[in-house]
């Protein structure tokens, strides 16, 4: 299955900020549906991260914040991007994102 992404960039003070778009997963009433949504749609966001990394110059680091995108890593290692540096910043330890596996 195959799902509609836009991606917005813009550099400001040397750094590039990219922003992904898709009305399929981010178009929810609240940000934090508390179900399955939500694990479909943050596991959606990090692999169109990693699908984005090949359209792009030299990326040095990607920052992450909190289990939303905890993902991400795992996913570059399995793309062939090992040596690309992540930064993991946990804004509140209580919410960790525990799911059931079953989808």
């Amino acid at each position: 299955m195959s799902y509609f992404i836009r991606k917005y960039s813009t550099i400001y003070k040397k750094v590039r900020y990219i922003f992904i778009e898709s009305h399929d997963f981010f178009d929810a009433e609240q940000i934090y549906a508390g179900d399955k949504l939500d694990t479909n749609r943050f596991a959606f966001f990090s692999k169109a991260v990693v699908a984005i990394l090949q359209d792009l110059p030299e990326v040095d680091l990607i920052h992450l914040h909190d289990w939303h995108t905890s993902l991400i890593p795992l996913l570059l290692k399995q793309f062939g991007y090992h040596d690309l540096k992540t930064l993991l910043t946990i804004h509140n330890i209580d919410y960790q994102g525990i799911a059931s596996t079953e989808i």
